[in-house]
């Protein structure tokens, strides 16, 4: 199995290959589908290790890919490039002026109530 971030987690003196690591003792049980019996057994044991392997780590990378969102998100709250300035403080808010912007951009436009 060549794992989709192999660089990655040689890096960290991570296992990169099944084959590599021990086997645990406890053995799980798989059923299928019975028109996918003969599909499975023909690609054997090593090959069902290596989908499920896959898998998880398909799914660890979309934890990972999105913690690394929410981190340039946070970056992002620190850079003043990030955000338009529509008033000063002490100023009197102009709703129709955030209103036009806001529409040029395709979002939902706001109302202040007394």
């Amino acid at each position: 199995m060549t794992p989709i971030n192999e660089a990655k987690l040689k890096q960290q003196g991570q296992r990169t290959n099944l084959n590599d690591e021990p086997l645990a003792e406890q053995v799980i049980g798989l059923r299928v589908p019975v028109s996918q019996i003969e599909i499975v057994k023909a690609k054997g044991i090593d090959w069902i290790r290596e989908a499920i392997a896959e898998k998880l780590q398909r799914e660890s990378l979309i934890f990972v890919s999105a913690e690394a969102k929410a981190i340039q998100r946070l970056d992002r709250l620190e850079n003043p490039d990030h955000y338009i300035t529509l008033g000063e403080a002490e100023e009197q808010i102009d709703i129709e002026a955030i209103n036009k912007h806001l529409e040029t951009r395709g979002k939902k436009q706001i109302s202040v109530a007394d």
